[in-house]
């Protein structure tokens, strides 16, 4: 059985508060040398499992040229919302993706601080698997890159802002 680590009324409570931004993902380098850009003969799918806000949707499609949809159970006319002020045509699917079932399989299949919500976890990666076309791409990330996570990573990143005052903190302190 799948244990939810946080509600649906929490996640409502929290999409609530939050303001969508266009941002990148934080592995914008690696999904731009590895991801297929669409050309006028071929579209990608993308689907994003777990897409409230909807900035990962506008960059889907915006930097890739892909067909995005949008699976959420939490804050799905926020990212509709979102994603009608930058003119991104949508599909927006809102639903806990443990009841969905779809028989579209999609070239690029996406998930960011998702996985790490759920115990055990085989169950969420069966949905990606399975949701994406034989030789597409799963890219699952965690944890999400905001808040905490973002200053974490952006101090080890080397020559990061936040490292470089924690480093001059602490040279002032030995």
């Amino acid at each position: 059985m799948q244990k939810k680590l946080i509600d649906q009324n929490k996640w409502e409570a929290d999409w609530a508060i939050h303001d969508a931004r266009i941002l990148k993902p934080a592995i914008d380098h690696l999904l731009q040398k590895y991801l297929p850009k669409s050309m006028p003969e071929k579209t990608y799918d993308c689907i994003e499992l777990g897409s409230t806000p909807g900035n990962n949707l506008l960059y889907f499609a915006r930097t890739f040229g892909y067909s995005v949809t949008g699976l959420d159970y939490a804050g799905v006319e926020k990212t509709k919302q979102f994603l009608n002020k930058y003119s991104v045509p949508c599909t927006l699917i809102d639903q806990d993706m443990f009841k969905w079932h779809s028989e579209k399989k999609y070239d690029v299949v996406f998930s960011t601080g998702v996985v790490e919500h759920f115990d055990p976890i085989d169950t969420v990666f069966d949905i990606h698997k399975n949701a994406c076309k034989e030789g597409g791409y799963v890219i699952i990330c965690i944890p999400n890159m905001r808040f905490l996570n973002k200053l974490v990573v952006d101090f080890l990143k080397p020559g990061s802002i936040i490292q470089a005052l924690v480093k001059e903190y602490l040279h002032d302190k030995i």
